[in-house]
């Protein structure tokens, strides 16, 4: 945990809040897709 903790720091130092949050909607629908698709 001692080592996961500042990872997560420093990415959400190097990353801002739009391009995160953009790639999690884009992760997301991706599965959506896959879901469609495989189901």
């Amino acid at each position: 945990l001692k080592q996961s903790v500042p990872q997560t720091i420093v990415q959400r130092r190097k990353f801002p809040t739009i391009p995160v949050l953009a790639s999690v909607i884009i992760a997301y629908i991706m599965i959506i897709i896959l879901v469609y698709v495989l189901g």
